[in-house]
Formats: C-alpha cells, structure tokens, sequence
C-alpha cells in the first residue's frame, strides 16, 4: 500500500511499483484533456494559455505528459466551474478532448 503525497489516496502497486488498485480516494479529482493533433499554433497557445490561467487562479496544480495531453488536480473544495466550462467549450470547438478521471472506476491493463 502506498500514499500519493499529492492527492493523499491511498494505492496499490505491484512488485513493479506500478499502479494496481486506488484503494481510497483522497479528496481530489482529476480533469484530463487532449488536445487534438494538427490543431493551428496560435490555437494551441491560446487554449494552453487559457487552461493555465484558470488553473493557476484556482490554485490547481498541472501536469503536461507531452506537449498535447494535460491533467489538472482539482481539491474537493475546489471550484472548477470556469476551467469546465472552457474546456466545454474547445470540445465542441474541436480543440480538445476531456474527461473527469474517476468518470469510469480504475483498471489495470495487462
């Protein structure tokens, strides 16, 4: 068993130290999105800018995997109302796809 120091769960990982199981869930959510391929430049820097922006003035920490999939650590108490509703707002504009992470329970793939 271990801790995510950075969301307090709780998780299960493998001999590996890979992740297994989350065990309990410490109070955070987690908004992923990715951005589509061949999207402008100026389109790209502007919605990264803005994702970053809303982040920030929440207080909400970012993690980039690549240069187009991003995911933002929300607390319990946090409001993500303004950074959902842009993100919203680029899926229906083409820019983006996005999730909440626990939409769907955890699993492994082997």
């Amino acid at each position: 068993m271990s801790e995510d120091r950075a969301t307090r769960r709780r998780v299960r990982l493998d001999a590996d130290d890979m992740l297994v199981e989350v065990v309990s869930k410490g109070g955070h959510r987690t908004l992923r999105a990715l951005f589509e391929a061949g999207i402008a430049p100026e389109v790209f820097e502007a919605v990264t800018s803005g994702i970053a922006a809303l982040a920030r003035s929440q207080g909400f920490a970012t993690e980039w995997s690549g240069d187009r999939h991003v995911a933002i650590s929300v607390p319990e108490d946090g409001d993500s109302g303004p950074l959902e509703e842009f993100v919203r707002e680029q899926e229906e504009a083409g820019t983006l796809c996005w999730e909440w992470s626990d939409a769907r329970p955890f699993e492994a793939s082997r």
